[in-house]
């Protein structure tokens, strides 16, 4: 009797909580769940679950995880011996891999509520349940009965324990024992933990020979006294201590290996200055070698932050990036002297000239400069459609204009034959004719400045053109140059879009990071909108991407040009076939073992892409 009164009395909590969303009106309930309950009542998840929870086909991108839970739970299940009790394996994003259970009656109760691989039943999606709990907290849950939010839990008890990779300790997936509520008792929660520790133990054995020296090495790093925040890292593996993980958040931790693996290729160590969490660190990358091959690399994350500004001071911790260039995001795009020269230009009033590949972000840098004045544009490519006449008109008439800034874009594209006549309204405007060229340019106080885009089959703009905005030419990195500027220009991209909150996965960001971007910037933002405006929840994943980025994104490490062209034959191949490896082999004329092999050496994973 007790406890049928302590089931009545906690649904009973449960409905009050539910109708008020108040947690004093859910007296009597355990702490912890009556924290998962306000995270669920705040996630607006519905109570009712009347819509079935997303689903995906389950995939793994690390087997290791389904090889130790098939020997270990499959021998532990059928040691058990019972017809209604379930095991489940979730990945480390709270969607059901793989279940077992036995008897037609436990089955269909298990399909009636969505207990079958491919589901997600995180808390933000499901609310409070075993699973999704220990994802929220990263601790062991026990959850039964009406301790769960959503009605079609209610009928079971579940018991949930993390499990973590042997070498870095990060969480793989979690580890589900679920029965009728009625036959609970206190021996679930033991057994789903060691059942999780021989899981844990089975992956150890597993664990690599890389793994493992990257660990090492982290502990022999970390046993210094007074170190730095430590990283030790290669494309699969991330090792880090507290303070380096406080400082290593969401998509910066994918950027450290790729910057990490451009330094260590030259087998020595390097110092980088690396964006997190908005702020620039300096950090000291030194490579990890076994037997003479890179395998890793250990980065120091040096402390105190150094954000260089335009004048060479040093700027407090945690400073904007560039609060002197707003909108200008990405501060690998100009170096120290070119940041320098720029913003004096603008306080010089001297022409300043811009150069850069198509779609670097040369206009949207001069009008970060300008951010206090009107900016009048004029692009040179179309001086031969509106015809000399009308476009010289328009720059008399934007140079009359003391108080704007006047942008002469693709100077590269005027025809010789016109760029005298363009010359001679930018002498006209500027003053008396005895006065030097510098003069008669920068005696207006309307500022002037040109782009030239650079990489182009262009005749090539005047000399005598180009020397009337020379004074003070500023290059723009392309993309590929920087690619430890994507966190940032992906939040900048995805406010111009309408989503400034929208997270980009870690797997995504490097993705982006190792695609070549020939159309810079402005390829990027295309891409960003695509992605945001076709309907994407949630976080954006590797699958969210185009086909065409997955597919051009280069590995980790560079490739000759006789591996690129290789690498090309086999995406090909698998587009051609629908992803279908075994046919896709058979038409490059080599066995899939082969194909499998190729592309693990590339630093290339088939699950990463879509066909």
């Amino acid at each position: 009797m007790p406890r049928v009164r302590h089931a009545r009395g906690l649904l009973a909590a449960r409905e009050r909580f539910l109708c008020s969303g108040d947690p004093a009106t859910a007296e009597g309930v355990r702490p912890e769940v009556l924290a998962s309950w306000r995270r669920s009542w705040r996630g607006g998840v519905d109570p009712g679950g009347s819509d079935p929870p997303p689903f995906q086909p389950p995939s793994v991108t690390d087997g290791r995880l389904l090889t130790a839970a098939e020997a270990v739970l499959g021998a532990g299940y059928a040691q058990l011996g019972s017809s209604s009790t379930s095991l489940f394996l979730s990945d480390h994003e709270g969607r059901l891999l793989r279940r077992w259970a036995d008897g037609g009656a436990l089955n269909r109760s298990l399909d009636r509520i969505y207990g079958v691989p491919g589901f997600s039943i995180d808390e933000s999606v499901v609310g409070t349940n075993a699973v999704g709990t220990v994802h929220e907290t990263g601790l062991p849950a026990l959850v039964r009965g009406g301790e769960h939010y959503q009605e079609r839990y209610l009928p079971f008890a579940c018991a949930a324990v993390p499990v973590r990779h042997p070498v870095h300790r990060g969480l793989l997936g979690v580890l589900d024992v679920s029965c009728p509520e009625r036959d609970a008792n206190g021996v679930l929660m033991p057994w789903a933990a060691g059942l999780a520790r021989d899981v844990e133990r089975w992956l150890a054995e597993l664990a690599t020979r890389r793994e493992r020296l990257l660990l090492e090495r982290h502990l022999a790093a970390c046993a210094v006294p007074r170190h730095h925040p430590t990283v030790c890292l290669n494309e699969r593996t991330v090792i880090a201590d507290p303070a380096a993980s406080r400082l290593l958040a969401g998509a910066d931790q994918a950027l450290v290996w790729e910057q990490a693996a451009r330094a260590v290729q030259q087998r020595r160590p390097r110092t980088l200055v690396l964006p997190l969490g908005g702020r620039e660190i300096e950090a000291r990358c030194r490579p990890i070698e076994d037997g003479g091959r890179v395998v890793g690399a250990i980065v120091e994350l040096c402390e105190p932050v150094r954000v260089s500004c335009a004048d060479g001071h040093r700027a407090r911790p945690g400073a904007p990036a560039d609060p002197a260039l707003p909108g200008f995001a990405g501060r690998g795009r100009l170096s120290a002297e070119d940041r320098r020269v720029a913003l004096a230009a603008r306080t010089s009033g001297l022409p300043l000239l811009v150069r850069g590949e198509a779609g670097t972000g040369k206009a949207t840098l001069l009008r970060a400069l300008s951010a206090d004045r009107p900016v009048r544009v004029l692009d040179a490519a179309l001086l031969p459609v509106d015809g000399v006449r009308a476009w010289t008109a328009a720059l008399r008439a934007a140079r009359a204009d003391a108080g704007a800034t006047v942008v002469l874009r693709h100077l590269e594209s005027v025809p010789a034959r016109y760029a005298a006549a363009v010359c001679a309204v930018l002498d006209e405007a500027a003053g008396p004719s005895g006065d030097s060229a510098a003069d008669r340019v920068a005696a207006p106080s309307g500022r002037l400045a040109g782009t030239v885009t650079t990489g182009r089959d262009q005749p090539g703009a005047q000399p005598g053109l180009i020397a009337r905005f020379a004074h003070a030419p500023v290059e723009v990195a392309p993309l590929r140059d920087h690619p430890e500027d994507l966190p940032e220009l992906l939040t900048a991209l995805g406010g111009r879009a309408g989503a400034p909150e929208r997270r980009w996965s870690p797997e995504a960001v490097q993705a982006l990071s190792r695609a070549p971007w020939p159309g810079n910037v402005r390829e990027l933002e295309s891409v960003v909108r695509g992605v945001l405006g076709g309907g994407v929840v949630g976080d954006v994943r590797l699958t969210d991407l185009p086909g065409g980025v997955r597919d051009t994104a280069r590995p980790g490490r560079p490739l000759s040009r006789l591996h690129r062209t290789e690498l090309d034959a086999i995406h090909a191949a698998l587009r051609e076939t629908g992803g279908n490896k075994v046919e896709a082999a058979a038409l490059l004329g080599v066995a899939r073992s082969t194909l499998y092999r190729k592309l693990r050496g590339f630093g290339t994973e088939l699950a990463d892409r879509a066909y």
